[in-house]
This record gives structure tokens, sequence and C-alpha cells, in this order.
């Protein structure tokens, strides 16, 4: 008997054929990337083959897309460093460069995150070239909606299946990933013209908390503000969201209150970050080295957190530590001290994106989170003046993925880039339109 699961991206894909068949205004290729990353970039089925399919398929889809940028630059001679998002994405690279100078760098791990935001800024950078009308990108943001609503049956369907009490991933292999996969789409339902995919907005929301990833939850919660905020907080949507969140809430108690995965780990990370910026402020440790390195800098004040996450890994890179010998620890039999010393995971993420950048790339890194976030101000200031829902729409994408980044790590994915450039992709169409 098949999994169910495992057929999904096959119905997304047939979707998504019928759907380019009568909606043709973007390249193929363009519209296959966000399948992909909805499908199979995070798709852990092998159909019991040596290999991830679904995740060879999003890397050969990313490696068409770079060969086609590479091309169409090449093509029309186009100056790269005559655009804000191109120079953006260079002064990160940037940054990721410099953080290498002066740390003992765990290579492997270096190359593995360079080469990442390499491939990720090529697949963006591709998108900002070819979306290359606001006619293109409505067709893009209505086939992000329309995939997001086939992840949202299939959560549906999977919470009846598993209960109300268990949390889906799907095929994500993290509850959470799914979570913020949906939150794009959902966002796009809420401030679509079309009322009954509005309507089907209410449908993703509760397919979010069938994740349990109160981060996602919380982005939502943004997107909803963002809304209401745009709709001059009408009191004909706030009630209605009101009950939503209540009712929501309620099935959802054991997810949202109760949820087992409770932890300070967050906190101890947020100490461990201190710890790094204090002995490496101008560039960090390097970036992709805090998987690796954390442990070098938790101190006795940390340790006494007692998150047993951070402990247990700081103990099993650090198996002749005399931190053992607290109170935390003198009680427990040797048979568990001898395990947790011997653990075989001993690397740990930030689990947010603002810690990673702290600690990985220090003042220079900080810099341009500053510059980033200035240059976003202004062109979304520039949006509202094209545009009110457009500029509501990107304020609301931007923030719901920025709060999701408080609490996990996101900016690994082309999607966070993508929807960190909307309003300069929106203003640059804007341009072009005006010129014509």
């Amino acid at each position: 008997m098949i999994n169910y699961v495992s057929v999904i991206p096959f119905i997304a894909i047939i979707w998504f054929i019928i759907f380019f068949k009568n909606n043709h205004l973007n390249a193929f290729l363009t519209g296959l990337i966000f399948v992909s990353y909805l499908f199979f970039a995070t798709n852990y089925s092998n159909f019991n083959l040596n290999i991830d399919v679904f995740r060879y398929i999003h890397r050969l889809i990313g490696v068409i897309l770079i060969l086609f940028i590479l091309a169409h630059i090449v093509r029309f001679k186009i100056n790269l460093f005559k655009e804000q998002v191109p120079i953006l994405l260079a002064l990160f690279f940037a940054a990721l460069i410099l953080s290498f100078i002066g740390n003992d760098i765990y290579f492997p791990h270096y190359y593995h995150y360079v080469r990442n935001f390499i491939f990720i800024s090529a697949i963006v950078l591709y998108l900002y070239y070819f979306i290359d009308s606001n006619e293109k990108f409505s067709e893009i943001l209505d086939l992000i909606c329309y995939l997001t609503l086939i992840l949202t049956f299939f959560t549906i369907v999977e919470t009846f299946i598993f209960g109300y009490s268990s949390r889906v991933d799907l095929y994500f292999g993290n509850p959470n990933y799914l979570g913020i996969s949906l939150i794009p789409g959902f966002t796009i339902a809420l401030f679509s013209s079309n009322k009954l995919i509005k309507t089907l907005s209410l449908l993703i929301l509760i397919a979010i908390f069938c994740t349990g990833s109160r981060a996602a939850e919380l982005s939502a919660i943004f997107s909803l503000l963002a809304y209401l905020y745009y709709k001059d907080f009408n009191k004909i949507y706030l009630v209605p969201l009101l009950i939503a969140i209540v009712s929501l809430s309620f099935i959802f108690f054991d997810k949202i209150v109760i949820n087992k995965d409770t932890s300070i780990s967050r906190l101890a990370f947020a100490a461990i970050t201190y710890n790094i910026f204090q002995q490496h402020p101008l560039n960090g440790i390097g970036y992709g080295q805090f998987r690796r390195d954390f442990h070098k800098f938790v101190d006795y004040e940390v340790f006494l957190l007692k998150n047993h996450e951070v402990n247990e890994s700081f103990i099993a890179n650090n198996p002749e530590t005399t931190f053992l010998d607290s109170e935390i620890y003198n009680i427990m039999d040797k048979e568990n001290i001898e395990f947790i010393k011997n653990a075989t995971y001993k690397e740990k993420m930030t689990h947010n994106d603002l810690l990673t950048v702290i600690s990985e790339l220090g003042l220079i890194g900080i810099l341009f989170v500053v510059i980033l976030f200035y240059k976003i101000y202004l062109e979304l200031k520039r949006l509202l003046f094209h545009n009110r829902a457009n500029c509501y729409l990107s304020i609301a994408l931007i923030g719901s993925s920025l709060i999701f980044s408080f609490f996990h790590n996101n900016m690994t994915s082309f999607m966070f880039w993508f929807v960190i450039f909307i309003p300069f992709i929106m203003n640059r169409n804007y341009q072009i339109m005006e010129a014509e």
C-alpha cells in the first residue's frame, strides 16, 4: 500500500501543470521552483531508494535556474551592481567571507553554508529578473496560495487520522517547517480580493495550528494584525478573528500550552551567543560554526540554566568537565552520566537567525542587518505610494517570516530572501510600467 504522504508531490505537480496551461505569464521554471520549495526541498521520502529523490530534484531545478540567470546576465550584459537586490546579496556574501578571517574554521560546515547561500542567492536573482511585471508577480502569488491549499488539505487530513494532540509534519520531518511553509500562502489568501480564497484562509490558519508550531502561529497572528490594520480595524473583521483565535486555542490547547517540547534552550543559546560576541565581536566565529563550536562558550552560568538539551551536548563534547560535580548532576547514576558522555549527536543550532548573525558574523553581520532593514523601510515607503494593499501585504509577509526566524533557522531558504525582497521587486516593476 502506498503511503498517501508520498503521493502529495505528484498531486502538486499534476495540479501545477494544469495551472500553467491556464496561467503562463511566467516561465514554467519560475513557477516550478515554488512547487519545489513546498513539495521537494524538505521531502524525506525516498521510495526505498538510496537517494533522497525529491531533494535531488529540488537541487536540479535550482541548478537549471542558475544556468538560466547566468545566461540572462551575459546575454543582456546586466550590471548587477546597479540594483539594490544584487548589492544587498553581495554585501551579505562579503560578511560571510570576512567571517573566515582570524577564526579556527571547520571548513566542511563553512563550505556547506556558504555554498548554500550562493545557491539560494542565484535563485533569488533569477526570480528578481524574471518576475519583471506585477502581473507576473500576481500570478506567482496565486500559485503559492493554491499550492498552500493542497498542503492545507493533507495537513487537516493527517490531523483527523492521528488526532488533535499530535503535531502534523507530513513529509517535512519537523512540524515547525511545515508551519512556516503555510504562512506565505495564508497571508496571500488573507489579502486576496477573491472572497472564496479569503474565506479559505481560515482553513490554512487551522492547518497552521495543526502543526503545533507556536512560531508559525505567532507569524500567522502578525499577518492577521497587519491585515486588520490595513482594513483600519473594521469591527466586522475583528469579531470573527477573535472567535477564530479563541476556538483554535481551545481545540489545539495541548499543542499550544502543554507542548512537551517546551524548554529554555533558546535562553541558553542567547547566553552562549552573548559569550561568543564578547570574545569575537568584529566578525564572529565564522559562518556555520555555531553548531560545532557552541560548547566552547558554555560557561558555568549557562550550565546552571539547567537546560538538558544544551548541557548534555556540552558534556558530550567535554566529558571531563568539572561541571559534572555540580548539584545538577551529582545525584545522577553513573550509567546515565556515561550515556550522556557517549552521546553521538554533539552539535546544536541557534534556533534563531538573529543569534546566528551575531554569533557567526559579529558586528559586520549586525551592520548588514541594519542596512537591510533601512533599505526595506525605504522600499515599503515607496510601495505605499504605488499601492497600499501591496505595501501591507509585503509588511505581513516580511514580518511573519522574521517572527519565525526569531525561533528557528530560516535564512538558509531561498524563500526567506525572496520574501524579504518582495517590495524591491514590486517597486522595480512599477518603475518599468511607468517608463513604458
